[in-house]
């Protein structure tokens, strides 16, 4: 207990010669009572740090980091000398190395120099991978103490071609650097994602080869889950986008849709989806509905949809939402197939059944299962096509169904409001309509003559 408070109680600067003297010789017991004497000193204004993982966050903190590792210099040049004889001897001991890692300066030369010596040692590989992952973080050493492990699943490092290229690179050397990269990615241990990708955007032509390797990007090699990419790299997606649309090679982007609306998921970069979104409408417009499909259920149905989700309130993912909506709706009517996401237990599956009939041109079959379970409705009407509403609107108002009419207009024009671009003008006039003529028959004709002169003047109605 004395030997503990005498270190506790200790100046700073006497904390520090003392713990000096020990480093001098820490075979046997003095080892222990060095661990003890470190816990209770205070150097910089805080105990000495050796974990891998530090306990709190006073190094977070710039001025403090700066005295605490000038006041720890000292030992720094002490623990170097230690550390190298261990590794010498082929095993680094957690405490010195622990108290090194968290005492030395990160930006200085004689550091990093020191850094790199422990790292192609066969003792720095014996380490606890904690200190491993800690030394390579953006507090300490970074990509400077990565072992040829983490190197090898690192996107920096692996990438290094890449992000190393100057803004005037020549068109051969970025080709150059893709394929170094690729070839890499292709021999790791696992799927990693490539960075660094705004000069293989902005080149003017991809060869053939280069024209491979960046569409397995979204393909073979590319990556599962979230995928966090350098500055620039957002706009690959929209170059291949225009690359196909521009040789009309639309069947191309049907084996990459699920790469392409993956490398697509950050919602803080709306203009990827938003341009999936317009070539799913312009393959459509171009007769390919089947890629159409694919894109549009890309967007809805795969694991950037649930990020696109949570951005409801935003209008430029609730148009591009709408739209994608618009152009599932009319392939699949124009393919003559329809998926059910439920199944037959599923309250709501005589309503999917109702859709699908509907698409098939079963409009008989459509309304009797709709007629009998028309109050399953409501909860799915967002989740079917548009074209299927309306219709069910149409069917409402010439059977005199006017309650149900009126309600499934309320809903519709509710679901227009909130989710901007999910009605084309051409259906947003048609429930306009709809309603003028509602209230015709229920005999409110100022109501009505409103509703009609409404879309009478708009201008986005004209033609």
């Amino acid at each position: 207990m004395l030997w503990d408070k005498l270190f506790a109680a200790a100046p700073e600067a006497d904390a520090v010669a003392m713990l000096r003297t020990l480093l001098t010789n820490l075979d046997g017991d003095r080892e222990h009572l060095f661990l003890r004497a470190v816990t209770g000193a205070q150097v910089g204004g805080h105990v000495l740090y050796w974990l891998p993982v530090l306990n709190d966050n006073f190094l977070n903190n710039a001025p403090q980091r700066t005295r605490y590792i000038t006041a720890a210099a000292p030992l720094v040049a002490d623990l170097q000398r230690i550390l190298t004889a261990q590794a010498q001897a082929g095993k680094l001991a957690d405490l010195a190395y622990g108290i090194w890692l968290h005492a030395a300066d990160p930006k200085d030369a004689a550091a990093q120099a020191f850094m790199k010596t422990l790292v192609a040692s066969p003792a720095y590989a014996k380490l606890n991978p904690a200190y491993h992952l800690t030394a390579a973080d953006s507090m300490h050493f970074g990509s400077l103490a990565m072992t040829p492990a983490m190197a090898a699943v690192d996107p920096n490092s692996v990438s290094r071609e890449l992000l190393a290229l100057p803004k005037d690179a020549a068109p051969a050397a970025v080709e150059a650097a893709l394929k170094t990269v690729i070839d890499r990615v292709t021999a790791a241990p696992a799927v990693i994602p490539v960075i660094g990708l705004q000069a293989v955007a902005a080149l003017p032509e991809w060869s053939a080869p280069t024209r491979q390797l960046v569409f397995s990007l979204f393909k073979e090699n590319s990556p599962l889950g979230a995928v966090v990419r350098a500055p620039g790299d957002e706009l690959l997606v929209q170059r291949v986008l225009k690359e196909l649309q521009e040789k009309k090679e639309w069947s191309a982007a049907e084996p990459i849709a699920a790469g392409l609306w993956q490398a697509s998921g950050d919602v803080a970069y709306f203009q990827n989806p938003d341009a999936l979104s317009l070539f799913a409408e312009a393959a459509l417009a171009a007769g390919h509905p089947s890629v159409a499909m694919t894109l549009a259920r890309g967007g809805m149905k795969g694991q950037a949809s649930k990020a696109f989700a949570a951005q409801s309130a935003n209008p430029n993912f609730a148009k591009i939402s709408g739209r994608l909506s618009q152009v599932a709706g009319k392939a699949a009517t124009a393919i003559g197939a329809v998926d059910i996401p439920v199944d037959e237990s599923n309250p709501a599956f005589p309503i999917y059944k109702s859709s699908a009939e509907f698409v098939l041109g079963n409009e008989d079959s459509a309304w009797q299962l709709y007629l009998a379970h028309a109050d399953q409705l409501s909860p799915v009407l967002r989740s079917l096509s548009v074209e299927y509403s309306f219709w069910l609107l149409q069917r409402n108002i010439e059977a005199s169904r006017d309650d149900e009419a009126e309600n499934l207009i309320k809903e519709l024009t509710i679901w227009s409001r909130q989710a901007a671009g999910a009605f084309s003008s051409a259906q947003d006039a048609q429930l306009k309509i709809a309603y003028a003529d509602l209230a015709f028959r229920k005999g409110a004709l100022p109501t009505a003559r409103a509703w009609y002169r409404k879309v009478a003047e708009a201008a986005e109605y004209e033609g």
